[in-house]
């Protein structure tokens, strides 16, 4: 009889036998654990249990976890990545770049020029970048958001930073003093 090494599915290390009576076995390198469906025809499946999320710890099942397309780690839950430019980014990674809310850790759409000050799509309006606007359509009050935007500066502008000028209704960049564009970021 020949000994033959098992090998894991998930990343090829050497993998031993988790216990006699089973036939399962536990890779000493990822810690995948797999077992022989029909030992005399060697077909595997592959990882049979519950991971956890290396952010959270919240458990995922098997094969439904995301990889981060930075730093290339796997086993994250749908909580603890967010897409950005529609790739999946872990948190960790988002927060070493700086391009973190600072309410959440998720990724920040809005960027203060002047300030720094960061914010997701989610936490514009609380962090300062989304301002509510009221406007009469003829027939019902509706509300608008609008954030300020320096095409000259490319970036958003927060609230707090915006200059206004005596007698006018006009935003100015308070880095160039140009006028700033409005718009509604959800139309």
């Amino acid at each position: 009889m020949s000994i033959v090494e098992v090998r894991c599915p998930r990343c090829g290390a050497p993998s031993r036998l988790r216990s006699d009576r089973t036939d399962e076995y536990v890779c000493s390198h990822c810690g995948a654990l797999f077992h022989f469906i029909d030992p005399s025809q060697q077909i595997l499946t592959t990882d049979v249990r519950i991971r956890n999320c290396l952010h959270c710890g919240n458990p995922i099942q098997a094969g439904m976890g995301f990889e981060c397309t930075r730093c290339g780690k796997k086993y994250f839950c749908s909580s603890c990545v967010d897409k950005v430019k529609e790739k999946n980014v872990c948190f960790e990674c988002i927060a070493t770049s700086k391009e973190n809310c600072q309410s959440c850790s998720k990724y920040a759409v809005y960027r203060c020029a002047s300030c720094g000050r960061r914010a997701c799509s989610k936490h514009g309006l609380y962090v300062g970048f989304v301002e509510k606007r009221v406007f009469w359509d003829g027939r019902f009050n509706r509300e608008q958001d609008f954030v300020f935007y320096c095409q000259t500066c490319v970036s958003f502008i927060c609230r707090a930073c915006v200059k206004r000028k005596f007698l006018t209704n006009n935003a100015y960049c308070p880095k160039c003093s140009t006028v700033l564009n409005e718009y509604a970021p959800y139309s």
